[in-house]
């Protein structure tokens, strides 16, 4: 099986590897002002500062990744090309793997991009699996949209687009910082 080198990424920050696991560490976290606070409070009381504590300490800590993670995805976009996103096959077959939205990130190039899923839906050990689609782009994108009950597996900040390819119709979802990337570095301002 061929091994794939990952194209080069801004590193996630401290504090966001810290927030990848703090579910975890942070109710207990909450939990100990309340007990140090309220040594002889019943149980509810405990439970309602930890609970404050916590929405406090995870609504700071939450707008603080979100914003270096913003920074972060725009300067991979800006530096490598690299964008994350969905992407999926809309004319697969119902139910398919490849009718579902499959995250990853795409390296976009001048009339290419490389997807690399995040995890492959591919089955383990294949030759498939972990491999990055290579899709050539043969028109310019239009936006599309969902209907309502497709959206719900999207954020609310990404939009939807459809690009006629060589490996078909492929719908590829991403905010439009990463939309605006994908027509500067793939189509090159070209419309």
């Amino acid at each position: 099986m061929a091994i794939w080198d990952a194209s080069p990424r801004t590193p996630k920050s401290r504090l966001e590897r810290i927030a990848d696991h703090s579910i975890w560490w942070l109710p207990l976290v909450a939990l100990i002002p309340a007990n140090i606070l309220m040594p002889n409070a019943d149980l509810l009381p405990r439970l309602a500062v930890g609970s404050l504590v916590l929405l406090i300490v995870g609504g700071v800590m939450g707008t603080e990744v979100r914003r270096r993670k913003t920074a972060r995805l725009a300067k991979d976009a800006e530096n490598y090309g690299i964008i994350d996103c969905l992407i999926r096959y809309p004319k697969a077959m119902r139910g398919s793997l490849r009718e579902r939205w499959t995250p990853g990130s795409a390296e976009l190039k001048h009339g290419t991009i490389v997807f690399r899923p995040n995890n492959s839906l591919e089955p383990f050990g294949t030759d498939q699996a972990g491999v990055p689609q290579i899709v050539e782009v043969r028109s310019v994108p239009e936006p599309f949209e969902l209907p309502r009950d497709e959206r719900r597996t999207l954020r609310a900040s990404q939009e939807v687009i459809r690009l006629d390819t060589d490996k078909g119709v492929v719908e590829l979802a991403a905010d439009r910082m990463s939309l605006r990337e994908l027509m500067r570095r793939v189509y090159r301002d070209e419309k």
